[in-house]
Order: C-alpha cells, then sequence, then structure tokens
C-alpha cells in the first residue's frame, strides 16, 4: 500500500496524534499515535519510525514499527523487517519475518472480535529507577597486639615439708600418724597402740654372759 493512494489517510513522521481515530479507509501511521484506532472495514499500516500505544481494530494489520495495545483483525496480521508488537494479536491470519518480535499471545478463534467501547491506549507503568549502589569504604584492620602471657602460680604440694623433716619433728603429730610416720622411717613393725616395737638386737656377749 502506498501512501499516495486515494483513499488512504497518512499521519506523517513528525504527527503526533492523542485520542480515537474512527474511519473506513486505509490508515498510514508514520508518526505518533496514542489512543484507539477503529478501523474495521480498511487495513492500518504502521511504518518504520512509528511508534502506536493503542489498541487496533482493521481488516488487515501491517506493522514494520513498534505498537503497544492488542491488535483486533478480521482479515491478516503481519510483522515485517524489525517490527515490535507488545501485546496480544487477535486475528484469523498471522505471520512474522525474522527479525520481528512479538511479546503477546495469538488467538485466531478471536479474530471477529471487536473493540470494546471502552478501549484504551494501554496504561503505560512508570518505570522505577535504578538504584544506584555506592560501595562503602572498607576499614582498616586494627593492629595486631600481642600481650604477654600470665604465669599460672603452681600450687604447693600436700606436704611442703620433706619427709626426713616430718620423720624428725613428729612429736607434736597425733598417734595414729605418728606411728605411720616412724613405720615409714624405720620400716619397724607397729604395734596396735600406735608405738614401734624394735626386735632385741643379737648381742655375743651378752649370750655368753647369760649362759656363765
Amino acid at each position: 500500500m502506498n501512501p499516495g493512494d486515494s483513499g488512504t489517510t497518512v499521519l506523517g513522521r513528525t504527527a503526533k496524534f492523542r485520542g480515537e481515530f474512527t474511519g473506513a479507509e486505509n490508515l498510514v501511521v508514520e508518526g505518533d499515535f496514542e489512543g484507539v484506532i477503529r478501523n474495521p472495514g480498511a487495513n492500518v499500516t504502521v511504518g518504520p519510525q512509528a511508534r502506536v500505544r493503542a489498541a487496533i481494530a482493521a481488516r488487515d494489520v501491517i506493522v514494520y514499527g513498534t505498537v503497544e495495545g492488542q491488535i483486533h483483525a478480521t482479515g491478516s496480521v503481519s510483522l515485517r523487517g524489525e517490527a515490535t508488537v507488545v501485546g496480544d494479536v487477535l486475528g484469523s491470519r498471522f505471520s512474522m519475518e525474522e527479525n520481528s518480535v512479538l511479546r503477546g499471545r495469538v488467538d485466531p478463534s478471536r479474530a471477529g472480535e471487536s473493540l470494546p467501547a471502552t478501549a484504551s491506549a494501554p496504561v503505560r507503568v512508570p518505570q522505577r529507577p535504578t538504584p544506584v549502589l555506592t560501595p562503602r569504604p572498607v576499614p582498616a584492620p586494627e593492629p595486631l597486639v600481642l600481650r604477654p602471657v600470665e604465669q599460672v602460680p603452681v600450687e604447693q604440694p600436700l606436704f611442703a615439708t620433706p619427709p626426713a623433716e616430718i620423720s624428725s619433728s613428729y612429736g607434736h603429730l597425733p598417734a595414729g600418724l605418728t606411728a605411720a610416720w616412724r613405720k615409714l622411717d624405720s620400716k619397724a613393725p607397729v604395734s596396735a597402740t600406735g608405738d614401734a616395737e624394735h626386735s632385741p638386737v643379737h648381742d655375743p656377749s651378752k649370750a655368753a654372759s647369760s649362759k656363765a
């Protein structure tokens, strides 16, 4: 379809249209269009530089540029070149070339469905600004301080006095402990009373006198 054909309405590249377009002849959009296009008995062509944010109802729809919105076609829908369509396509026939992009569904069963009376341009969701991540400075590590190890005091033994000194001064100890220390010192037998029992020493002179 050429823009110069009779019975064709052309919105040029510098044109910006806001609102609802209703017609019965072919429409070529080369500029910026936002709203609703109702052209059920004719064709709608979106040029390579055009940006259309609208719901479209036509017989055949040919897209070279960008369309954001639902497309209703009683005939065919064609995406050519680097066309981009964001929205569902309701048409009996659908085709797209290799570099074209469709972000939506194709439903031929709803090809004859007309646009609702309350149809409007798709709501543009505002994009949230990308947060800027500011790197935080990493604090320098604290210097390593070496501290001397505290010496643990050594516990004194239970008996600080050597056994020899204790044995020489065990007179002040109780009877039971005195006998125990004497046994350790002399290895002499200890009587039941706690005193050491000394065996008589063999003396030959005493033995001779006793015999005489």
